[in-house]
């Protein structure tokens, strides 16, 4: 269209209706997608930090479920012991000085293989009889009625958590003997249940599980919680609060809910119910973080859409531009997803309990995970680039000698190695720990070695139970005999043979 001004003339080109139709068509089309994915992305980020919450919480139940389940078979086995029950009834009905002595030197490597911290002989008063801590008195007054109940109920039950005057928090196992009293086994939250329930499969900043039950008009906190110190069976909450996710808990809510923690601070929350117990647990994670992974990627969902629109509208001129973006998507998206699988591989090789160190083809180290570091003594940084020998020392154990590195097998064989029995690596600081480990090669596509990794644990602990089964074998009040099964190349036992035997069934 041309247009006249003042004398002389002005030519400005404008482009076919329908192409500013087409364009704003696509531009419209474009947005109205832009915002559906938006909105997508936070409800697929949602979806999945609530399955993510869930599956933690029900793996959390289950194992505090089945934790609760063995205490109390602890108890009723131990209860249930014809020696231990008729000898436990005997002596609280009629104390006896030597019958003391025998008692005591029965449960003590009870005590020590199961890691309880004490057990209690108690009369039907809740009067502590007999202790391997040397403790009398009275049962704690928070522990009488589920003292009662356990003996009217004549099977074995828990004294729930507390914590008196004084006291770190505790629970136990009860189990009747007769009439004339029970069997306590006393127990530390602090070694087993506490952890389990803190402890988070993956690194998140603010994620964490609580265990609460309903005290009155309260809800009461189990345990400590991350974001607040010194709370276990201390901080209480009226139930008055019901956009708490606890209160939600111990109100008979179950599933994910959202609301806002003991902080104040919104959280996204799975909640579950702990069978056959008054407890609950909550796995929460702060509804910022959760969402934050579907924020980032909607936000860059509309980047793209918006950019895509500048294409539209300069499409008649700027063709190279646009295949630029187009380029410089599929690149941008090419490395969020090898980010993403490398955070994910480096937070698995971070979560696991052995300790890993991976090499290049001449042994130099190239990482080592925090268990990896641990042992050793060596920091990732320290030990990139320094060879593996030098970094994983090993001794022979009798001998006191050297090892042959496993990466010299692997690198030259090519083949899955494992060490021998009786090897110690020797940290940085010269700590000697027994270890086992394999070493295995890392190969391109084309077969060829590039490198190799190398997994170990630490065996102290392995020893330790052992030299524990060793002693209770050897000082249990009753024969006993081992016996190693002889399996033919099928695996199926075909004979046995004898291996060992303690000192009452030596003098039998």
């Amino acid at each position: 269209m041309n247009r006249r001004m003042g004398a002389g003339w002005e030519i400005k080109s404008r482009p076919p209706w329908w192409i500013t139709a087409a364009g704003a068509g696509l531009a419209l089309a474009a947005a109205t997608a832009g915002g559906w994915l938006y909105q997508n992305q936070q409800r697929q980020a949602r979806t999945q930090a609530e399955a993510d919450l869930q599956t933690i919480a029900r793996l959390k139940v289950e194992q505090i479920a089945a934790w609760r389940k063995e205490r109390l078979a602890d108890a009723a086995i131990l209860a249930q012991d014809s020696w231990f029950s008729e000898a436990a009834r005997r002596w609280l009905l009629a104390p006896e000085t030597n019958l003391n002595q025998d008692l005591l030197g029965w449960l003590r490597p009870w005590l020590a293989l199961n890691q309880y911290q004490d057990v209690w002989l108690v009369d039907a008063a809740g009067q502590i009889r007999l202790s391997l801590s040397g403790r009398g008195g009275r049962l704690p007054a928070s522990a009488a009625g589920s003292f009662a109940a356990a003996l009217g109920g004549r099977q074995a039950a828990w004294l729930d958590l507390a914590a008196g005057a004084g006291e770190a928090p505790h629970l136990a196992a009860v189990a009747p003997l007769a009439a004339a009293g029970a069997v306590v086994l006393r127990i530390d939250p602090r070694e087993y249940l506490y952890p389990l329930v803190q402890s988070w499969p993956a690194p998140r900043g603010s994620a964490e599980a609580l265990l609460v039950r309903r005290d009155a008009g309260e809800v009461l906190f189990l345990n400590d919680l991350r974001h607040r110190t010194n709370t276990a069976l201390k901080l209480r909450l009226p139930l008055t609060q019901t956009n708490l996710p606890a209160v939600m808990a111990v109100l008979g809510r179950e599933g994910v809910v959202a609301g806002r923690d003991y902080r104040g601070v919104p959280v996204l929350s799975a909640l579950l119910a702990v069978p056959e117990s008054p407890w609950f647990l909550v796995a929460k994670v702060d509804a910022a973080e959760a969402l934050a992974a579907g924020r980032f990627r909607g936000k860059v969902i509309l980047a793209a859409i918006f950019g895509f629109v500048v294409l539209v509208g300069g499409v008649m001129r700027a063709g190279r531009l646009r295949s630029a973006r187009a380029h410089y998507q599929e690149l941008y998206q090419a490395e969020t997803l090898r980010r993403q699988e490398e955070s994910r591989y480096r937070a698995t090789l971070h979560s696991i309990g052995d300790g890993v160190i991976a090499t290049d083809d001449q042994g130099r180290v190239e990482y080592l995970n925090p268990v990896a570091e641990t042992l050793t003594g060596w920091r990732v940084a320290e030990a990139c680039g320094r060879q593996f020998t030098e970094v994983f020392r090993l001794l022979n154990e009798p001998a006191r000698e050297p090892v042959v590195s496993p990466l010299e097998r692997v690198l030259q064989a090519g083949q899955v190695t494992g060490l021998a029995s009786h090897t110690l690596l020797v940290a940085r600081d010269g700590t000697e720990r027994p270890i086992a480990d394999s070493g295995a090669p890392i190969q391109d596509e084309a077969g060829r070695i590039t490198g190799a990794v190398v997994v170990f644990h630490d065996q102290t602990e392995e020893r330790q139970s052992q030299g524990r089964f060793n002693a209770l074998f050897r000082h249990a009040p009753l024969q006993g005999v081992i016996y190693r099964l002889i399996r033919d190349s099928q695996g199926e036992v075909v004979d046995w043979e004898f291996s060992d035997i303690n000192p009452l069934g030596a003098a039998a």
